[in-house]
């Protein structure tokens, strides 16, 4: 028997055994619908075990201490009806609607790890450096949190400084994310979509060289980001891509056809739809909040404290009639509430999302339609590998008026890539993407 045998074999039991204590670090009962980690296979379009995260598992993270717990075989969900987003309550309180769902509190674990100490440092050593322009935009950023001793409510400019520090939070320098998005409607219909989540920052940067700023860089991109589609068939080849410019100004944003074999310049307000094959997610509410700060008015709507899952399990899991991350960490937080109002509305009013204090990550975000009613709630888990990495393996999003849901399970981050800008032309993507 050879030793790269005998290592994956050994890899392979240690990974079973992993999971299973997953699945079973409480004794609460588990739905009979729920699936975790290696058990998602079950579910349609699903073929491969997800994989390991690159930084391996977080002990910490995964064996955190559950201080109480809500929802199924625990507590009734009523009691923490204020200490969670009114939409996110309304959808988990309903599991004839959206499955039976779970939430376990754990203390706040502060982050830690050389990448989060190398952000920290270049906080401090660029403090003062970055200044907001006339029109809000961000000039003169190099690394770390722009405005690190901000107050929202006292600084004129306060709510904008926030957006641009939630923009800034400490990011990888490249990615590519693999990701199934399960879409399932009212009527139980559902129909699954492949895709990479990929992205490149031209600033920013404390991981991989160049650093902390990419050079050359004669455009003056802020970063590239693409959502390629892989299945199914129907939607495989579809490239979508975006540049932003760290000089402001519009985005430009394109997207390969390939039934068409053409490339298409999108329109600006086209960031307000809904993202191909379905999904319930505009491209300005992606990550919580993607959108360019100059189509925005900002609104500071003060601090709350509340559970968000903010660290949490890397393991994905699922219910198979309702949501994904069933089972999930909360911590309290005082976090930030913002919202982002369209000068120019098309499909939405507003975005209103929840912004960590320390590490302003968002777990939570709200779209509102042109109505004004609540219309898509979006929710991430955040989780963390053995290097502090955040891995967002369980992700929904939620379209109340139509009760339809896309959970997303993501495999996990593989970061610091050492992607070129060339890698970002809509050339090498459409050939890495092929269709045919």
């Amino acid at each position: 028997m050879s030793k790269k045998f005998m290592t994956c074999f050994l890899v392979a039991i240690f990974m079973m055994c992993f999971c299973s204590w997953a699945q079973a670090k409480t004794d609460l009962p588990k739905a009979p619908n729920w699936r975790f980690g290696d058990e998602i296979v079950e579910m349609k379009g699903v073929r491969e075990f997800i994989p390991p995260p690159r930084g391996g598992y977080n002990e910490a993270v995964e064996n955190q201490k559950i201080i109480n717990s809500w929802g199924y075989g625990a507590r009734p969900i009523e009691e923490i009806k204020d200490l969670l987003p009114a939409p996110f309550y309304n959808v988990i309180s309903r599991p004839e609607l959206y499955g039976d769902f779970r939430v376990n509190e754990t203390e706040y674990l502060p982050p830690s790890g050389r990448y989060w100490e190398a952000y920290k440092e270049a906080t401090e050593k660029y403090k003062g450096t970055c200044y907001l322009d006339e029109k809000g935009w961000l000039c003169n950023y190099k690394a770390g949190l722009p405005f690190p001793d901000l107050d929202p409510e006292k600084d004129p400019r306060g709510a904008l400084k926030l957006a641009w520090n939630f923009l800034k939070r400490k990011q990888h320098d490249d990615r590519k994310v693999p990701g199934l998005a399960d879409l399932r409607d009212r009527g139980g219909n559902v129909r699954v979509l492949k895709y990479d989540n990929i992205r490149m920052m031209f600033n920013g940067r404390l991981e991989i060289d160049p650093k902390p700023l990419y050079d050359p860089n004669p455009t003056g991109l802020d970063y590239c980001y693409s959502l390629p589609f892989v299945a199914p068939y129907g939607m495989r080849g579809i490239v979508p891509l975006v540049y932003r410019y760290a000089t402001g100004g519009h985005d430009d944003f394109w997207m390969y056809l390939p039934a068409m074999r053409r490339v298409r310049r999108m329109a600006a307000t086209q960031t307000q739809d809904k993202m191909p094959g379905g999904l319930d997610a505009t491209w300005d509410s992606a990550e919580s909040f993607m959108g360019n700060v100059l189509k925005f008015d900002f609104t500071y709507l003060g601090r709350k404290e509340q559970l968000l899952p903010l660290i949490c399990s890397v393991i994905p899991s699922y219910d198979l009639n309702g949501l994904a991350g069933v089972d999930a960490f909360y911590q309290k937080r005082d976090w930030h509430i913002l919202k982002a109002t369209y000068k120019k509305p098309i499909t939405t009013t507003d975005i209103t999302f929840y912004i960590d204090p320390e590490m302003f990550y968002s777990c939570y975000s709200m779209l509102t339609d042109m109505r004004g009613k609540d219309w898509v709630f979006h929710m991430y888990m955040r989780g963390r590998d053995g290097d502090w990495f955040q891995q967002n393996s369980n992700m929904n999003m939620v379209d109340m008026g139509r009760r339809h849901i896309s959970r997303c399970l993501l495999s996990y981050y593989h970061s610091n890539y050492g992607y070129s800008a060339r890698d970002f032309s809509m050339e090498q993507l459409i050939k890495a993407y092929s269709a045919r």
